[in-house]
């Protein structure tokens, strides 16, 4: 294998499922990629009480990615015909056809803890709004 390059398989990816959480709450749920631009936010009841506009976080408990990493935003909400599920959909953080570069973080990696460490909770949240082509904000 090289070592100069990476696969990649993007959050809206129909293949990609990722533990996260609702930030407000830390209601836990599945990220599922769509076959659109979008991604669906799974396994949440109706009492889960996610409102249009909830940040999505990763949760840290499964994959490889660490806890906090804002993922995408709440933008429709549709109770399904059971009464209890619902159908949650999440834009990304970012808009995928504008992403030209990325910042690979290994898992195992000293550097993680130190630049949580060093930047705080919010560390991912503060790298990501300097991302050209990030959407909502």
């Amino acid at each position: 294998t090289l070592k100069s390059y990476s696969d990649v398989l993007l959050l809206n990816d129909p293949n990609s499922n990722l533990d996260v959480i609702v930030a407000r709450n830390r209601r836990r749920g599945m990220l599922e990629g769509s076959s659109g631009q979008g991604m669906l936010f799974k396994y949440a009841d109706r009492g889960s009480r996610v409102i249009v506009g909830d940040e999505i976080v990763t949760s840290g408990l499964t994959g490889p990615f660490p806890r906090g990493i804002v993922v995408g935003r709440v933008t429709r909400i549709r109770v399904e015909p059971d009464g209890v599920s619902q159908m949650i959909e999440v834009e990304p953080a970012v808009n995928f056809a504008e992403v030209s570069e990325a910042l690979i973080l290994l898992r195992s990696s000293r550097e993680v803890d130190v630049i949580r460490k060093v930047g705080g909770v919010d560390w991912m949240k503060k790298l990501v709004e300097t991302i050209p082509g990030r959407s909502g904000g």
